[in-house]
């Protein structure tokens, strides 16, 4: 596994880490303050609520990474890649014309 995967890798980790302990913290206090459970009871659900919230995190991102393809991914993230303008491109093909045409006259000058 190269360095930019295991790089991947740990993010994507990272990110469903964090949306499973978010989802624990929503689950306790929505036990614990709005149904008025118990402590121990609103933290026992929220610890189940957690369990589950990963093991389905992680179902997701499998199912994500098989739908979509890493450059279609990618393109989605980043946009398109930064293509030069057509007329910056002409400019650029006229400057190169212009300079073989000078290393051709000054090559003829030269030989003959």
């Amino acid at each position: 596994m190269t360095a930019k995967e295991m790089h991947e890798k740990h993010y994507t980790n990272s990110w469903i880490m964090i949306v499973t302990i978010m989802m624990f913290f929503i689950s306790f206090f929505a036990s614990y303050f709005v149904s008025g459970n118990e402590l121990s009871s609103a933290f026992v659900k929220s610890c189940f609520v957690l369990f589950v919230a990963n093991i389905l995190s992680r179902i997701l991102v499998i199912v994500w990474n098989l739908t979509i393809p890493k450059d279609q991914w990618m393109l989605i993230v980043h946009g398109p890649p930064a293509v030069e303008r057509r007329s910056v491109r002409m400019q650029k093909e006229r400057k190169n014309i212009n300079l073989e045409a000078e290393i051709e006259e000054d090559d003829e000058m030269v030989m003959g």
